[in-house]
């Protein structure tokens, strides 16, 4: 099955590894590991002594033929794996189907590894899409968006080894220190998870410190039913008896007023009705607001609506509840505040542009991820392998807009759920799978098909202006785009027009002369941070001359306590050089006039047992301050009781006078 799955990668990999495939003990090695169950046998270490019990081998003898031949496959299978699912745009990270690409990414790397390969990744992954590509459309159309996330992925893989080494050596000596012998395993998942560290990379280190990494035979299969099971929160459903209601904005979106009969009341505010034209939450599109008005004339004011199993519940003001007496079976008038429904649809129908604008521009691996809509902003999280630049969010704008300007026909149809699926794709679940058998269809001709319940515009040309604000990573591969849509936008214009006019008013220059002036400004504020650097400096050398002459010598050691007109941040300077630089003390105990204390010394005074916290605290207990440190340096604040300087310092002294 493999050779008829994989025949020429596997032909290529056996050629540039030099790898000599034993097909006499691959066929009895698949015959009788075939017939074993993985999930009775999870230790690969009993399962290949089963397997080498029947071939009558020694089971060392057999994994050293079969190890290689078993990587050949592995990175044959993985790359293959690795190409559908960056093709179906999937994006390397660490929470969810991320993860699981990560996973075997960083796996394929391993056996690479294993069989002394040279070629990169991407090198390999070449093979296997040139292969795939004779069968697959999709894999050829997506060829140079997965080789450049292969390529970025090897190099973070690479920094994230590197940096991961240290990390190791410390835990090992830890352990040592607490007279153990291995690596408990959840240390080991800890370390993949949390810092990208392969066990490979860790036995190896091991090996060094002679230390057991204990790495379980199963150890990825463990990473990957740890990331199936997700924790669901757990919501208390409200049991509802009512029929469900009739979402009549369906019928017409510019409706703003309707009659309707209500059923019932749940929770003391929260009104059903038989139908209604407030757009409950969902889709990361808030809730309509505005009023219901009774028979009497008395006016309910609504603040949101949800639906639960599609059952609409209007929320009455918390200071209307009381005048919901009698109203069950009552026809009312509802209406919705209009100026909030505009708004929030074209927010809505400005995410299709800009989902859309993104896709061109970033490529066809992009995927919506998250979406929030609102009157002042909206923010959409999409999947992305890298940080958006400056650039691409100009480019994302430019072509969001000229998709409003050419006032293009927003089609909404609804389709029996088969029907829409063989007719646009995939593509339709951009926001995320719809329930039902029948979904509403959004389709901009030529821009964007979605499956969306939300409100739209008629024609692209109603969104109005859109400005892109700024994007953000919101997580491993998830970027979010934030914009403001209308007169949100315009507003968010005049702002920044705002922020530029009063920065050029600072500086007495026109808008366009800014960035040269800061950047004139800010390299001038360079030079003078290092000129002070520079005089605080000399002055501390100053400092640290007229102090010489103020040493004790108690028991041997010499004692430098000292209060000096000088800087916090020139405290530690003065300090050390007296201790470290010039040796005029031993311990020096410098003290400024704002109550910042450091105190500094050799290791031979932390060697007779005097930590320079300690020594803070001795001075702290006197002078009112705390501080903490290094054995052989501790800094501090708050002592302001000065006038018992000398009551400090001689209760320093006393304990000195006993070491």
């Amino acid at each position: 099955a493999y050779d008829a799955t994989f025949g020429p990668v596997i032909d290529k990999l056996t050629d540039i590894s030099g790898v000599e495939l034993n097909t006499e003990i691959l066929s009895e090695n698949a015959r009788i590991a075939g017939m074993m169950d993985l999930e009775d046998i999870s230790d690969l270490k009993l399962l290949r002594k089963k397997v080498a019990d029947k071939l009558s081998l020694d089971p060392e003898v057999l994994k050293k033929e079969t190890a290689p031949m078993e990587a050949i496959y592995i990175v044959a299978d993985h790359t293959r794996c690795l190409s559908f699912m960056l093709a179906d745009g999937i994006i390397p990270s660490n929470v969810k189907e991320g993860y699981l690409a990560r996973l075997v990414l960083r796996r394929t790397v391993k056996y690479m590894n294993e069989l002394g390969l040279n070629e990169s990744l991407s090198d390999i992954m070449k093979i296997q899409l040139d292969f795939l590509s004779q069968t697959y459309p999709e894999i050829k159309n997506n060829t140079e968006h997965i080789l450049n996330i292969t390529d970025l992925e090897e190099e973070r893989y690479h920094t994230t080894l590197t940096k991961g080494r240290n990390l190791v050596k410390r835990s090992i000596n830890k352990l040592k220190k607490e007279n153990k012998t291995s690596f408990p395993t959840d240390m080991l998942i800890n370390f993949y998870d949390s810092n990208g560290i392969p066990p490979e990379t860790v036995e190896s280190i091991c090996e060094e410190y002679d230390f057991d990494a204990n790495i379980p035979d199963n150890f990825y299969t463990q990473i990957a039913a740890a990331h199936e099971e997700e924790d669901e929160e757990e919501v208390e459903a409200l049991e509802l008896n009512y029929p469900q209601t009739y979402l009549a904005f369906y019928d017409d979106l510019q409706q703003r007023e309707f009659t309707a009969k209500v059923l019932g009341v749940e929770d003391s505010n929260k009104i059903i009705l038989d139908q209604t034209i407030y757009y409950p939450e969902g889709g990361g599109q808030p809730s309509d607001e505005g009023t219901i008005t009774r028979a009497d004339g008395t006016t309910l004011n609504i603040t949101y609506a949800e639906k639960v199993d599609g059952i609409v519940l209007h929320h009455v003001a918390k200071e209307d509840a009381e005048k919901l007496d009698g109203i069950v079976g009552e026809e009312i008038t509802g209406q919705i505040d209009a100026l909030r429904r505009d708004l929030l649809t074209s927010n809505h129908s400005a995410t299709h542009l800009i989902i859309a604008s993104a896709r061109k521009v970033l490529g066809k691996h992009i995927w919506q991820a998250g979406s929030q809509n609102n009157i002042e902003k909206t923010r959409i999280d999409l999947s992305h392998y890298k940080r958006i630049t400056t650039e691409d969010l100009k480019e994302i704008e430019k072509l969001a807009n000229e998709y409003v300007k050419q006032n293009l026909p927003v089609n909404i149809q609804w389709y029996d759920r088969t029907d829409a699926e063989v007719k646009y794709g995939f593509k339709l679940y951009q926001g995320g799978i719809v329930p039902g058998k029948d979904i509403r269809v959004v389709e901009i001709p030529g821009v964007d098909v979605e499956a969306c319940a939300g409100t739209h515009v008629q024609t692209t040309g109603d969104v109005g202006i859109i400005k892109v604000l700024r994007t953000e990573r919101v997580q491993d591969g998830v970027e979010r785009i934030e914009y403001a849509v209308a007169d949100s936008a315009i507003n968010k214009i005049q702002e920044i027009d705002d922020i530029l006019r009063q920065s050029s008013d600072i500086f007495g220059v026109d808008a366009e002369q800014l960035p040269k002036t800061c950047q004139r400004f800010f390299n001038e504020w360079k030079e003078q941070q290092k000129t002070i650097k520079s005089l605080e400096k000399q002055l501390a050398e100053a400092k640290i001359s007229s102090l010489q002459d103020d040493v004790d010598e108690i028991n041997g050691i010499k004692v430098l306590t000292q209060i000096v007109d000088a800087q916090a941040g020139q405290l530690r300077e003065i300090a050390t050089n007296l201790v470290e630089k010039d040796n005029v003390a031993d311990i020096a105990v410098i003290i400024n006039n704002e109550g910042n204390i450091v105190a500094s010394s050799t290791q031979q005074i932390v060697d007779k047992g005097l930590k320079m916290a300690d020594v803070i605290g001795i001075i702290g207990e006197v002078l009112g301050g705390r501080g903490g440190g290094k054995p052989n340096l501790a800094q501090g604040a708050g002592m302001t009781q000065l006038d018992r300087k000398e009551e400090a310092f001689q209760a320093l002294k006393d304990k000195i006078e006993g070491l």
